[in-house]
């Protein structure tokens, strides 16, 4: 989350920036990130009326930060190993 003059906030652009590996990731991040713009009520999400920044802009925020850092070894415990049963 970047702050611009006088606190104005910056959204995320929709175009990610150069060395984003995962392009559709980033563009998913920024448009979840613009949908939880401040409301006109000073301090407040604009879609889900929590303090801003609220927590989908944090995740967002997170996530898109995570787009730009350097590969990294997977880790294989945090992946699902057998497939998720459907109804």
């Amino acid at each position: 989350m970047t702050a611009g003059p006088n606190g104005t906030v910056r959204l995320p652009s929709l175009e990610p920036p150069p060395g984003v590996k995962l392009r559709v990731g980033w563009e998913v991040g920024a448009m979840f990130w613009r949908a939880h713009t401040p409301a006109d009520v000073p301090g407040r999400c604009g879609r889900c009326l929590l303090t801003w920044p609220c927590w989908s802009v944090r995740w967002a925020d997170d996530f898109l930060n995570s787009t730009l850092l350097p590969d990294r070894p997977v880790d294989p415990s945090t992946h699902i190993t057998e497939p998720i049963p459907r109804p």
